[in-house]
């Protein structure tokens, strides 16, 4: 354990490099302070999806992983136990028993009662988030908490007055909502799992599935993404993403940063990636494979610039800046594709 005396227990993390939405921030957290996130993230973080029918503005555009028949998230290095926490039972005494046992809990709670979320507390309201819980302090009754506050990934600190008051509400509200008597809430327990090594083949087999458009590779469990949601993969997520966008200007709407963030996450990830590859003999050092990773290093970099103007056009929502980020998201969009392209043709002559 990181920190541990009779009053105060906290789990090894770190904030990570690498964020996304809060289960996956979390979880790159934990293993980045185990010092064994690389294997993860580039075994991961290249089949991207987006909604195909419908615009979720809170949530539409994100990485696939590997997913149980329960729709949660499958780690290797990580164990993964759910439990059902009942009405008569004291939350706060299941995390603080659980944290003994080296386990993370990962759960929802109404956000109305965490201060600490709000940029400006006169505007919070009822409303539900997952946070990640890795310690306790018991001397002064706080729990060890990670999660966008105030919408930058942090850790801060929970009384456990504000943690039952806001786990409460939310189950009894799930409990209502659902006709049940109990709620569920993650576990995770990290696992030295020496086999979990890179997979050059799922490498390989996601890029061709990204530049097809489909996805056959990622182990997925569940019917989340066949039965009761629509996505499009690949180079159709991204078509699909500038017709979004370019709506939005017409509309004079705000656009989502977030969605050119995760490429930037894509890009970056992959430069990185085949840098790892290289290093540890996976793929053969040469001008061809560098000149491909200096694409997606350029890319990333453009990503950032792209970012920065999509923020700067919410700001005025002028039809000038529109056009250019439209613009300038297509060419990101065209050199993304055309490295893949070559990336693909490398992988394929292995």
């Amino acid at each position: 354990m990181e920190g541990k005396n009779n009053n105060i227990i906290k789990l090894p993390f770190q904030i990570p490099k690498y964020k996304t939405y809060s289960i996956n921030t979390a979880i790159n957290g934990i293993l980045k302070a185990y010092g064994n996130d690389e294997v993860w993230l580039y075994n991961n973080y290249i089949s991207l999806w987006i909604y195909a029918r419908r615009q979720r503005k809170e949530y539409m555009v994100d990485f696939k992983y590997d997913r149980d028949i329960n729709y949660y998230e499958q780690c290797p290095v990580l164990e993964t136990v759910i439990l059902d926490v009942r009405k008569n039972q004291d939350v706060n005494d299941i995390i603080k028993n659980s944290i003994d046992n080296q386990e993370y809990i990962f759960l929802a709670v109404d956000m109305y009662f965490i201060d600490s979320w709000w940029k400006d507390i006169e505007e919070k309201k009822h409303s539900e988030h997952e946070m990640l819980i890795w310690g306790y302090d018991n001397e002064k009754k706080v729990f060890f908490t990670a999660d966008f506050f105030k919408h930058t990934y942090s850790i801060q600190e929970i009384s456990y007055l504000d943690f039952r008051m806001a786990f409460d509400a939310h189950a009894g509200y799930i409990r209502e909502r659902d006709n049940v008597n109990s709620v569920e809430i993650r576990t995770f327990k990290y696992l030295k799992n020496k086999k979990y090594a890179l997979n050059v083949d799922r490498i390989r087999n996601m890029i061709t599935d990204f530049i097809k458009s489909r996805e056959n590779t990622i182990n997925d469990e569940s019917d989340l993404f066949t039965v009761h949601e629509a996505v499009l993969y690949g180079f159709e997520c991204l078509n699909h993403i500038i017709e979004y966008f370019n709506e939005c200007v017409c509309k004079h709407e705000r656009l989502d940063f977030r969605i050119i963030h995760l490429i930037y996450i894509f890009n970056e990830i992959m430069y990185c990636r085949i840098d790892y590859m290289i290093e540890h003999k996976y793929l053969s050092d040469n001008t061809y494979i560098r000149n491909i990773q200096n694409d997606f290093h350029d890319m990333s970099h453009k990503n950032e610039m792209l970012r920065s103007l999509v923020m700067k056009y919410n700001l005025i929502k002028g039809q000038k800046y529109g056009e250019i980020v439209i613009k300038k998201m297509k060419d990101l969009f065209w050199q993304l594709e055309n490295s893949l392209e070559k990336l693909n043709i490398y992988f394929e002559n292995i």
